[in-house]
């Protein structure tokens, strides 16, 4: 089987879409039954991936601008012409998208190729969550302004029906494609997100730090025996960052406690971070430090007001460390209440105040709801299961 993989984020861009694209890829390269794979994704300065079989070729779009609307116009222009390249050489078996809108003109070639779409967010909701948040950074104050074009954009999408095929990430997300835009539940496949629990597992709190110390500048004052709670995610207003600093106000006159903030964001969100007792702002965090961040913190925490299957909960349980999240999307596919972590509601400080408050007085059960977090990733939750399914569905649809 020859695939064409066409995402606009592939490593060094390690979001949630670009996490998705890599390790599928990486497990897919794997099967003996994958013949060649074509990656086709905007050229950020990478020139090998080591982890990749020889049956996986990258092929490279112009790189990315800071023009969001810009970008994806180019990038949904230039994959158009790459995949058109790669079928005058090639006899490809199968297209697959990684996120929805850049797939809009392929469905132009007339080919009769199998094409799906991975759907990962619904602009229409990630839009509703944004504006429900009090603050906002750069991005999401120009997604408002030109949230009536996106509405259109995406619902036309959906109504022209060009790719036939849907993989979505949690159930919950085909539940909403199939009321929202009338997606038959015959064309959409539930594939899990996954983590690498060996590379995302436990490790000692002095180990992480020592290790962090050599790596990060931004890693000071970090004390072993203090409560850590970490939040790992960009610093949007959408993510509940705001609702969370209102509960840090009130933990911190109440317990030895320190809150880390990890991840890209604009100035204003971050200063207001700096603004409040006993934060620090940690910035971007490479990947490759990244598993040791989870392993300095007690509590990982995620407030959003919008998440379908958030990876960095998959990687925080898979650390071992105890999870309190909003349960918004598909977090309760992962997360099950007060058995491997636990349901907050968004947008309600003291929600996350008694959650907080319970896993630090409770030693017994931190740890409790830490090891079955684990438990639950390394059974339910891995790449090579998501590559597994994935496949299946290439054949189905390839009809083999």
């Amino acid at each position: 089987m020859k695939i064409v993989s066409i995402s606009p984020e592939f490593p060094p861009v390690w979001g949630g879409l670009g996490t998705y694209a890599y390790y599928l890829t990486r497990e897919l390269s794997k099967r003996k039954n994958i013949e060649k794979i074509y990656v086709i994704t905007p050229n950020r300065g990478i020139t090998r991936y080591t982890e990749l079989g020889s049956n996986v070729e990258i092929v490279y779009t112009n790189p990315p601008t800071k023009d969001q609307v810009l970008y994806y116009s180019r990038f949904q222009i230039e994959a158009f012409n790459k995949v058109r390249a790669i079928l005058e050489r090639d006899k490809v078996d199968i297209i697959h998208f990684h996120t929805h809108l850049p797939d809009l003109l392929v469905k132009l070639l007339k080919k009769n190729i199998p094409i799906l779409t991975t759907i990962h967010i619904l602009n229409k909701d990630n839009i509703h969550a944004i504006f429900q948040s009090p603050v906002h950074d750069t991005s999401e104050k120009i997604t408002l302004a030109i949230s009536p074009f996106i509405y259109a954009l995406e619902s036309t999408y959906f109504k022209m029906r060009l790719v036939p095929y849907y993989v979505t990430v949690s159930n919950w997300m085909k539940k909403e494609l199939i009321a929202n835009y009338s997606v038959p539940n015959s064309h959409i496949a539930v594939t899990y997100n996954g983590v690498d629990y060996n590379i995302f597992k436990p490790r000692s709190k002095s180990q992480a730090i020592e290790h962090l110390q050599k790596k990060l500048r931004t890693i000071d004052n970090i004390n072993e025996d203090t409560i850590n709670v970490l939040f790992f995610s960009r610093l949007v207003g959408r993510k509940g960052i705001f609702t969370l600093l209102l509960a840090i106000e009130k933990l911190t006159k109440l317990y030895d406690i320190n809150f880390l903030f990890a991840g890209s964001g604009g100035h204003s969100i971050v200063n207001l971070i700096n603004s409040c007792r006993n934060t620090q702002y940690l910035g971007y965090i490479p990947e490759d430090v990244k598993p040791y961040i989870y392993n300095i913190a007690d509590i990982f925490i995620l407030p959003s007001f919008y998440e379908n299957f958030p990876i960095s909960v998959l990687e925080a349980m898979a650390s071992q460390t105890a999870v309190v999240a909003t349960n918004v999307g598909g977090i309760s596919e992962i997360v099950e209440h007060m058995k491997n972590g636990i349901l907050i509601k968004p947008k309600d400080s003291g929600s996350i105040v008694q959650a907080l408050s319970q896993i630090i007085e409770e030693y017994s059960f931190r740890k409790k709801i830490s090891k079955s977090g684990r438990k639950t990733v390394i059974k339910k939750f891995t790449w090579k299961k998501t590559a597994e399914e994935t496949l299946q569905y290439y054949k189905k649809i390839w009809g083999v």
